[in-house]
């Protein structure tokens, strides 16, 4: 899948694996600089999105966003370590979508949330609890 927001360059448009890698690195840490592990393991779930087709390809939840699956790709353990993603297909036919949550594993089943989407209306996921899969 694509994800569409600001570019390195200013620009906007279809964003690269290392700026989503990026992009998920700011909205969990500001501008504070991220662990190697963080970057990599950021990097390897911003891999695992651009890579899914928003369907099929595993990782769906019991979650929903605007009656959407909820898909998560998780790498590594702990806070500013690992890194799970949680996003939706937001238009199947052009291949885009959206990430809605970003946290880490807590144990095999639960994940701590860092960052929320702001406009997930009723969302059953909030920055700083749990949620268990």
């Amino acid at each position: 899948m694509k994800l569409h927001g600001e570019r390195s360059d200013g620009s906007v448009g279809e964003l690269s694996n290392d700026e989503i890698r990026d992009w998920i690195i700011k909205k969990v840490l500001g501008v504070s600089t991220p662990s190697k592990s963080y970057r990599g393991n950021a990097g390897q779930c911003a891999g695992d999105f651009s890579s899914h087709n928003g369907s099929s390809s595993g990782g769906g939840t019991r979650f929903t966003h605007n009656n959407r699956t909820v898909f998560h790709a998780s790498h590594g353990n702990g806070q500013h370590s690992g890194c799970t993603i949680f996003f939706v297909c937001a238009d199947q036919s052009a291949g885009v979508g959206k990430i809605v949550a970003i946290g880490f594993h807590r144990d095999s089943t639960t994940y701590e949330l860092d960052w929320v989407d702001p406009h997930w209306m009723n969302s059953p996921m909030k920055a700083g609890h749990t949620v268990r899969l």
